[in-house]
């Protein structure tokens, strides 16, 4: 199919192959795919653990260093350290600090501050980092601050210790503002037992961030405090992330990271000693970056993409104390934490991949089997859709249902070849007559009946009229069937449903009983089918008369209802165009008829043309000479050439009665005679007023009555004049033309609106000056409202779309009184005449706007040139000889012929039979008319056919046609 032709089409065994390679593929990718989900769902419920594992391993590290510091602080709050408020006296208690700042290295301080103001602090130096923040001794292990007010103010003592206590170097004195009265872990534990946890907070001295750990003494004269930085807990979550590849972070709750595996990176110093603590984003870390922007929600899984590979972790609230609560944020790839479903994956596949390479030859041997037949009957539909229709091998095979395909196909073949056989028989046939007994040929054989009749309605569907043959093919009459009647036949076609009955020769009241006794037979089955058009109308019905007790097969039965039904169509269409084409003839006959009745002096030439025409073509057609010989006329151009002369001057339709007929040169609707006559009688009148006038006071009243009768003998005799030129008959010289003028000067006098009683398209016309009453007047004149302008002048354009090639007058009519008197012969102005002539081009436009099937659409070219000359000084297209088809040029001679031998137009005698020809010959020497035509016209004696069967006998006399035969030919056979 056409809009299919972009699917690629592929062998069935392909297809099959395919499927089941599709299948095994979809199930190993399912087994895989879920084995890969459930991997992966364990590895994400372990990966939970891991989470767990990390969390809970950073609080027992950090409750490990925790609470022993919380103990120390507990023990020395209960001691004597309290009461120790000179250097002298916390000197004694060096040694058990210096044992517990160097048995818990994450403590880094322990001081006490006292209820006056004096603050006491022991530092361990262990490492560099701390010695170097202190400008301490290489040596020094611990040190020593004490802030105490004296007389000289504040200051801090700060001394060196080595391990073993001994004090290294001189005391380090300064001016000191630090009061421990005000800080958080002093004021926050005033009045409590219990021991006080602090915020991590930036130790300034030594540039770290930690928590301070304090309890108030028994006897609350001073606050013991442990100072523990964080470190512990950025060296854990290094040791802990590089265990698994994870990134581990730890945040405040406001969001600043208070452990990091790089805790150098966790506070920056600005300019202004302002600390600034870090956020994910400041820890050079593209991962913590990426989650900057996301919100770390509690227990809320979270997953993001970096450099192409995707991390997934978790934010888990972490207790590290009472008063420590913070946010541990782990980050682990997904390929690490996945890798082992990975493998699982992969190993699944490779297995699929496996099984298909094992089962693909096996499958496509089992599809090769399967569709070897298929593709056969498949070759055998293809050659079925190009209509190649003969006989193929039977298909071998042991599936049941791709045989008996076969075997369907092989009916399907044999009937799909009857069937078109049939079709391509009744569809060649275009006689009714024939195409009847055409179909009655083929049921009988369909069906194999004795006789097959068929009933058609009549044109007035009142009636049914029969044709009926048997199977010897002898047509046997049958009656004909009165509509509604009681009948089976009536039934069916009013039922449009199938009769069957059984026939005796008991039955005489039944249509076909006469059959049976022509058939030899006493019973008899008769099935009756409605023939239906396709508005599933009733046209007819189609009976089969069979043997008694035989009935169709359900093959038969489908295969005469698809083929009746084809038939009733064929013989509805049939049926159609014969009565369309009638209808067709008729109403151009009818046309031609009308043209003619319009006007009696043309009565008669749209039916004699036609006539002739054909006359002249048959001639054509029989012809032997060499422009003719070749000529042939099919039977749709014998149709065309029919139509086109019967409306060859349909155009005539426009043309107004008054100009064909115009009988007088001052005719229009009326003869305008009768107003010029009143203007001379005016004349009369307005001479014998003033002679009454001038009588009373006249001295010779004889002479002034002779010259009253003088003015009206003249009068009299210049309308004489003027009537005499209002005859066609009339030539009008120099001499008349002259008189004609100068009887026009004359004025008479108008009293009276010329306005008044006109209608609108008059008063257009009218001049727009109105001259003041009474007003002179010529007797005869041209004026304004006699020119009546041409509104369409497109038709006649140089680039008109039909080719005309004429130039009409500047005005559509000119009733100029003067000007149509004036006409030197006949009685038509050059307007009149155009308007005439104009009838061919309204024909071409009339006949080429209709829409024609494609064997008539030259009747427009036919109809259309039998006004031109062969010279090209025709009209209205200016064509040549070798621009028009014969049956052009032979409708030309038709139509000159007829109009000078018509005897039915009164403004001219008809011509005798040799004087048409005459004047046919002359025209022919002038290459008016086709010469070849014209001799075929007078050597076939189709002019003499003509006349005996138109012309009146007074016409016909004796023509010698050898004068006027062309002269190369005038002695050839006239046979």
């Amino acid at each position: 199919m056409g809009h299919r032709k972009w699917l690629r089409q592929f062998p069935l065994h392909l297809h099959i192959s395919t499927l089941f390679v599709v299948i095994i593929l979809t199930l190993g990718s399912i087994l895989s795919y879920w084995n890969y989900q459930k991997t992966s769902e364990i590895i994400y419920s372990a990966n939970d653990k891991i989470f767990e594992h990390i969390s809970d391993r950073i609080t027992l590290k950090f409750r490990e260093a925790y609470i022993p510091v919380a103990h120390t602080v507990n023990l020395l709050a209960q001691t004597s350290l309290s009461k120790a408020s000179t250097l002298t006296q916390q000197s004694e208690y060096f040694p058990l600090l210096a044992e517990v700042l160097g048995n818990q290295p994450e403590l880094t301080a322990i001081a006490a501050g006292f209820e006056n103001g004096d603050y006491f602090i022991a530092r361990a130096l262990h490492d560099d980092y701390m010695k170097a923040r202190f400008n301490a001794p290489d040596n020094s292990y611990i040190q020593i601050d004490q802030t105490h007010t004296g007389a000289g103010g504040r200051r801090l003592e700060r001394i060196f210790f080595d391990k073993d206590l001994n004090k290294i170097g001189q005391p380090f004195y300064q001016e000191s503002s630090y009061d421990p009265r005000t800080r958080p872990w002093y004021k926050d534990v005033l009045n409590s037992q219990q021991i006080g946890v602090t915020a991590p907070y930036f130790y300034y001295f030594i540039q770290k961030v930690g928590i301070t750990l304090s309890r108030q003494s028994a006897d609350k004269n001073a606050v013991i405090a442990a100072d523990m930085t964080l470190d512990m807990l950025s060296d854990i979550i290094a040791n802990s992330g590089k265990a698994q590849q994870a990134e581990i972070v730890l945040l405040n709750d406001e969001d600043h990271v208070i452990a990091y595996k790089d805790h150098s990176l966790l506070t920056k110093l600005e300019a202004d000693n302002k600390v600034k603590y870090a956020s994910l984003d400041d820890l050079n870390n593209p991962i913590f970056s990426a989650l900057h922007q996301a919100p770390l929600s509690l227990d809320r899984p979270l997953s993001i993409l970096v450099d192409g590979r995707k991390w997934i972790g978790k934010t888990n609230p972490i207790a590290l104390s009472d008063n420590l609560r913070f946010r541990l944020v782990i980050m682990m790839p997904e390929d690490q934490l996945l890798s082992g479903a990975i493998v699982a994956r992969q190993q699944s596949l490779l297995i699929t991949i496996i099984i298909i390479l094992f089962t693909v030859p096996l499958i496509w041997l089992v599809a090769r089997a399967i569709s070897t037949p298929l593709t056969e009957l498949a070759n055998q539909t293809s050659a079925i859709r190009r209509f190649e229709l003969t006989p193929q091998p039977e298909i071998k095979t042991r599936i049941a249902e791709v045989q008996d395909l076969g075997a369907a196909i092989s009916m399907m073949r044999e009937t799909i070849t009857r069937f078109l056989g049939l079709l391509h028989n009744i569809n060649a046939e275009r006689d009714f007559t024939t195409l009847l007994d055409l179909v009655k040929k083929e049921m009988l054989i369909i069906s194999n009946a004795n006789a097959v009749s068929i009933h058609l309605l009549s044109d007035d569907e009142s009636q049914l009229k029969p044709s009926c043959t048997d199977q010897n093919q002898q047509e046997i009459s049958l009656p004909t069937i009165t509509l509604n009647t009681e009948t089976t036949l009536c039934h069916a076609l009013m039922g449009q449903e199938i009769q069957h009955y059984r026939l005796s020769l008991n039955d005489s009241t039944d249509p076909h009983h006469s059959l049976l006794a022509t058939l030899n037979c006493s019973n008899a089955e008769v099935y009756i089918v409605p023939l239906l058009n396709r508005l599933q109308e009733s046209i007819g019905t189609l009976t089969f008369i069979l043997p008694a007790g035989k009935s169709f097969t359900p093959d038969q039965q489908a295969f005469i209802q698809e083929f009746s039904s084809f038939a009733s169509m064929t013989l509805a269409t049939r049926q159609l165009v014969r009565m369309q084409k009638s209808l067709l003839e008729s109403f151009v006959e009818l046309i031609a008829q009308t043209i003619d009745a319009k006007s009696p002096y043309t009565g008669g030439h749209c039916q004699r043309v036609p006539a002739l025409t054909k006359m002249l073509a048959q001639a054509a057609e029989q012809s032997n000479a060499p422009a003719l010989k070749e000529f042939k006329m099919s039977t749709n151009m014998w149709e065309t050439l029919h139509i086109a002369s019967w409306m060859h001057d349909c155009g005539k339709v426009t043309t107004p009665d008054y100009v064909v007929d115009k009988a007088t040169r001052l005719e229009t609707i009326y003869n305008r005679i009768h107003e010029i006559r009143m203007r001379f009688e005016i004349l009369k009148r307005d001479a014998e007023i003033e002679y009454w006038k001038a009588y009373p006071d006249s001295e010779d009243k004889p002479q002034l009555f002779a010259n009253l009768q003088a003015r009206w003998q003249q009068i009299d005799d210049d309308f004489a004049f003027v009537a005499q030129c209002n005859d066609g008959d009339q030539f009008m010289g120099t001499a008349e033309l002259s008189r004609l003028n100068s009887i026009a000067a004359q004025t008479w006098e108008r009293t009276l609106d010329d306005r008044l009683g006109l209608s609108w398209e008059e008063q257009n016309r009218m001049p727009k000056a109105i001259p003041p009453l009474p007003t002179k007047e010529r007797l005869l004149a041209d004026r304004a409202e006699h020119l009546i302008l041409r509104d369409d002048t497109s038709t006649y354009s140089a680039d008109n779309i039909w080719g005309f090639t004429l130039t009409p007058p500047e005005y559509l009519y000119n009733r100029g009184e003067l000007y149509n008197l004036s006409i030197q012969r006949g009685t038509l102005t050059p307007e009149e005449r155009f308007k005439i002539n104009d009838h061919i081009v309204q024909t071409i436009k009339m006949l080429e706007a209709l829409p024609y099937p494609r064997h008539l659409r030259n009747i427009p070219t036919y109809a259309g040139g039998h006004h031109e000359k062969m010279d090209g000084s025709g009209y209205p297209r200016g064509l040549h000889k070798e621009d028009m088809p014969l049956p052009s040029r032979i409708m030309a001679v038709a139509d000159i012929f007829e109009a000078l031998t018509a005897a039915d137009r009164p403004y001219k005698k008809a011509k005798k039979l040799s004087e048409a020809v005459k004047i046919m010959a002359k025209m022919r020497d002038d290459n008016h008319i086709d010469a070849d035509l014209f001799d075929l016209f007078l050597r076939s004696g189709t002019y003499k056919t003509y006349a005996q069967r138109y012309l009146s006998p007074e016409q016909i006399d004796e023509v010698d046609i050898f004068t006027y035969l062309q002269e190369e030919e005038s002695t050839t056979d006239l046979a």
